[in-house]
């Protein structure tokens, strides 16, 4: 048999605030066909996560992910079971539910890089009020995701949206980076936005159609090592 030394690529690293985190904003943008990858890495901590897209140019991804010792093959998840946001281990045969399965790996195919270690310019833009916020996230979310997110960081007590730019002619690399700090934060995992009076409130799960809605994703900094 001949060995293959596998590829590494270069990675920027989001760690979010823990399993549910996770579990939540993957089975948000990957719906049916989300999958999560589980190793060990150097320090022989068990890690949980999954990619997105790189956004810029020097490296091959965004690497979502938390540390995690759940040992199962399938994460159930509903954003609204019964009223409720419900997460459970193993599979769940039901249309509420969607069913995230983890794929366990022994070679790590990522090396994680900063955002100083690139020629990258990021822009932060401060937005005055949560309406502009939320009508931000909603122009710039790809189709196929169920809900809008922003990320909440902790050290700055705001959430904040990370936009991709098209390329220009300059060498390079732009991102544009919407910020809202909070004034009232409570730690629950969706925003509920009613666009008829302009008020707000954080709820465990979206049951009103006539609202909108952001999911939280809770981060300690983004993209920091």
């Amino acid at each position: 048999m001949v060995m293959v030394d596998i590829m590494v690529i270069s990675v920027l690293p989001i760690e979010v605030g823990d399993l549910g985190d996770l579990v939540r904003l993957v089975s948000n943008i990957r719906r049916e066909r989300s999958v999560l990858i589980s190793y060990r890495d150097s320090a022989g901590s068990n890690v949980l996560g999954f990619y997105l897209p790189p956004q810029v140019k020097d490296v091959q991804g965004i690497f979502v992910y938390t540390y995690s010792d759940t040992q199962t093959r399938v994460i159930a998840y509903s954003p609204n079971d019964g009223g409720k946001e419900v997460i459970k281990l193993g599979y769940v045969d039901s249309p509420v539910y969607m069913n995230v399965f983890v794929a366990y790996i022994d070679n790590v195919p990522h090396q994680f890089v900063s955002l100083n270690d690139l020629d990258v310019e990021v822009t932060e833009v401060n937005v005055n009020d949560l309406s502009s916020l939320v009508s931000i996230a909603y122009s710039t979310t790809y189709e196929g995701i169920m809900l809008p997110f922003a990320w909440y960081e902790r050290d700055s007590n705001s959430l904040k949206l990370n936009i991709e730019v098209p390329s220009s002619n300059d060498e390079r690399d732009h991102l544009l980076m919407f910020k809202l700090v909070l004034k009232n934060y409570v730690d629950l995992p969706f925003l509920e936005y009613n666009p008829r009076d302009g008020s707000y409130k954080y709820v465990n799960a979206p049951t009103d159609l006539t609202k909108k809605y952001l999911l939280i994703t809770r981060v300690n900094k983004l993209f920091t090592l």
